[in-house]
């Protein structure tokens, strides 16, 4: 699973900011990151942080160290496909499928 900044438009993950994980789901990766980079990834509840329709999409970022908080996007590259399972933590991963958390630009 890598979490890289996705504006940088880089095919190459950011291998300081990935993680190896024999996860089988999304909620799964997802708990193994936050394990490894001391951080809570959790469903954005509140439609007035991103709007009611982003709400359904987007994960809040908690940084345990430093207790900042961001919107990310979280999206599984698959070969030359770019899926984006929404909040869906039981979405099924492949062995070599790329987790991409991603800090919202705009």
């Amino acid at each position: 699973m890598n979490s890289r900044f996705t504006y940088t438009g880089s095919p190459c993950p950011h291998l300081d900011l990935a993680v190896a994980t024999d996860a089988t789901t999304l909620g799964a990766a997802l708990r193994d990151y936050e394990a490894r980079f001391h951080a809570r990834i959790v469903q954005c509840q509140d439609p007035r942080i991103a709007g009611a329709e982003a709400a359904n999409k987007y994960f809040e970022y908690l940084d345990l160290k430093s207790g900042s908080m961001q919107l990310v996007d979280v999206h599984v590259l698959r070969g030359d496909q770019e899926i984006c399972p929404k909040r869906d933590l039981a979405f099924a991963l492949e062995p070599d499928d790329l987790v991409d958390i991603g800090e919202l630009i705009c």
